[in-house]
């Protein structure tokens, strides 16, 4: 079955193969809740699917039903039907013994730019994040940022990716964010970089 996409008709939301998890946190135990955004390099457009090895401590709440499952690739919420890193991310930082478990919360979407972000993506950050409130009574623990591909192909200037961004993480301060951004300094897209996405993205950090 399929859930109706709250966040847009590009997020996967085919729950087949899907199990519940736990809807809530358990405050004795270190939790890591992260929200990926960006476009392709962290959604689901890697050429192998994975399923985390710590059975039953990472997760994946669907931010288009605010549900919680155990984590398999493709994971719920971003676009594509791939591998997805944060699934292999979430069981690095559980056998480093950083975190006992983590939950992830997919907004991602392929090919999209800074300014698709600060205008008609935006709401799928905000929205997150009040999924996390809502279903974990807590606040995420990190935003990871990975993006810039496209704004290579588009020769995007660093003063306008610098403040399409600065909007992004505006509106997640607006909402309540208070936690750190994880700013990815990528662009490299066919073979060719942007030393102007780049220098933008290390001076939002």
């Amino acid at each position: 079955m399929t859930e109706p996409a709250a966040l847009g008709d590009r997020s996967y939301v085919d729950l087949s193969g899907k199990s519940l998890s736990s809807q809530s946190i358990n405050p004795g135990i270190r939790n890591c809740i992260l929200v990926l955004a960006g476009q392709s390099n962290i959604c689901n457009l890697g050429p192998t699917a994975y399923t985390p090895t710590n059975i039953g401590k990472v997760d994946n709440l669907n931010p288009c039903n605010g549900a919680i499952y155990t984590a398999v690739d493709p994971l719920l919420g971003c676009s594509s039907t791939g591998g997805n890193p944060g699934s292999r991310l979430a069981d690095k930082l559980i056998n480093a013994s950083l975190f006992d478990r983590v939950v992830l919360v997919p907004v991602a979407i392929g090919g999209s730019a800074a300014a698709d972000w600060q205008n008609s993506y935006g709401n799928r950050l905000t929205a997150a994040l009040g999924r996390v409130r809502a279903r974990l009574g807590v606040s995420p623990t990190a935003i990871l940022w990975g993006q810039g591909e496209a704004d290579t192909n588009l020769a995007t200037s660093q003063s306008s990716y610098q403040a399409s961004m600065t909007a992004v993480i505006s509106a997640t301060r607006t909402a309540g964010y208070t936690g750190p951004w994880f700013i990815a300094q990528q662009s490299w897209n066919g073979g060719a970089t942007s030393a102007a996405v780049q220098a933008a993205q290390l001076a939002l950090v």
